[in-house]
C-alpha cells in the first residue's frame, strides 16, 4: 500500500435495497469507495426477476444513493445482460439518472418470465447513506 491510499476507506461490499414494479431482486450488492480526489464510486452488481406480461422500460430504484449529474447527458451508462423466456428481446440501454437514485433500464420484450443483471462502476453525488465508516 501506498502513502496515498491510507486516505482511502477499505472495499466493503454492502447489500442494497433495489426495487421496481413486478420485479423481485435475487442479490444487490454495492462497493462504495472514494477515490483519492475525495469523489464517491459505486461498484454494483444485482439481479433479479421481472413478472409482468411485457416491458418496454424498468425503472429500478436505489436506497440511498444519488447518481452524479455528469452534465449534458441524462445519465451514466450501466451493464447489463437479460434472460427471457417468452418472444421478442430487444435490448435498447441501462442508464443510471442524472441526480437521482435511479436506473432506466430500457427494453423491449413481451415474455412470461425474465431474469435481469445489472452492473456498473458509476460517479456517486456523495457517499452513500447506508456506508459506516
Amino acid at each position: 500500500m501506498n502513502l496515498s491510499d491510507r486516505n482511502r476507506l477499505p472495499l466493503k461490499t454492502y447489500s442494497m435495497l433495489v426495487t421496481a414494479a413486478s420485479w423481485t431482486t435475487i442479490r444487490a450488492i454495492g462497493v462504495p469507495y472514494q477515490t483519492l480526489d475525495g469523489s464517491w464510486r459505486l461498484k454494483f452488481n444485482f439481479c433479479g426477476t421481472y413478472s409482468g406480461a411485457s416491458v418496454q422500460g424498468i425503472q429500478f430504484s436505489i436506497a440511498g444513493i444519488t447518481f452524479k449529474n455528469i452534465g449534458g447527458n441524462s445519465g451514466q451508462a450501466c451493464a447489463y445482460s437479460a434472460f427471457a423466456y417468452g418472444t421478442g428481446g430487444a435490448m435498447v440501454r441501462c442508464l443510471a439518472n442524472n441526480n437521482a437514485g435511479t436506473i432506466d433500464f430500457s427494453v423491449n420484450i413481451a415474455f412470461t418470465a425474465a431474469g435481469f443483471q445489472i452492473s456498473g462502476d458509476v460517479e456517486l453525488d456523495s457517499k452513500p447513506l447506508w456506508v459506516i465508516e
